[in-house]
């Protein structure tokens, strides 16, 4: 009898337990799970973070470079009073040439955005030369009037600047017109080369 006895109180010992130990099991794998489900989120959420910061990273890195380019100077045209063109006209005195300076620039690339230039220095490597345009000053002076034409003597008469036959200057008083400086009487009808080989006219009459 102490031996069924023993026997049932080993058994119910086993069945407590077995349940106790089937109860802790219950209890404890939801919480390991639970731990092993936190930790592996809280590791996805870093890794998250790590790669947001450095899509950042990326998405602020911008990429520079100086350029250096070679430009043209244009010449300008300047005017001048020229004594030596007649006025009204011009001359051209001197050609203009181009000039041509380095320009330097800093660009940036900024990602997915259009290049953006920025002035850093200029140097001027050959200055260029001015068009110079000469303006006439020059008036002629007026022409010198034409000398009195030369009365021609033939004997005692001669042609006037008229073509007409003139007695010469002498001492015959009739139909005179005029008195020459060397006393003689000119029958001149004109002015102009009466008593010319005489001194010239004294007087008129």
């Amino acid at each position: 009898m102490k031996s069924i006895a023993a026997s049932k109180r080993a058994l119910q010992l086993f069945v407590s337990f077995s349940v106790t130990a089937f109860l802790f099991a219950g209890l404890i794998a939801p919480t390991v799970a639970f731990a092993e489900q936190s930790t592996s989120t809280q590791s996805s959420q870093k890794d998250q973070k790590t790669t947001k910061k450095e899509d950042k990273k990326k998405a602020k890195k911008v990429t520079s470079k100086t350029v250096t380019e070679t430009r043209s100077i244009a010449f300008k045209t300047l005017k001048q009073n020229d004594p030596n063109t007649a006025a009204g006209q011009t001359t051209i005195l001197q050609n203009g040439v181009n000039g041509s300076k380095k320009v330097t620039y800093k660009v940036t690339y900024p990602k997915d955005k259009k290049a953006k230039k920025t002035f850093v220095s200029e140097k001027v490597i050959t200055a260029p030369i001015n068009k110079i345009v000469g303006v006439g000053t020059y008036v002629a002076p007026p022409p010198a009037p034409a000398p009195a034409a030369a009365s021609t003597s033939s004997g005692n008469s001669y042609t006037n600047v008229d073509g007409n036959q003139i007695e010469s200057p002498s001492n015959n008083t009739t139909g005179a017109t005029g008195v020459c400086r060397d006393g003689t009487y000119t029958h001149a009808v004109n002015h102009r080369g009466a008593c010319s080989s005489h001194g010239g006219v004294d007087h008129w009459l």
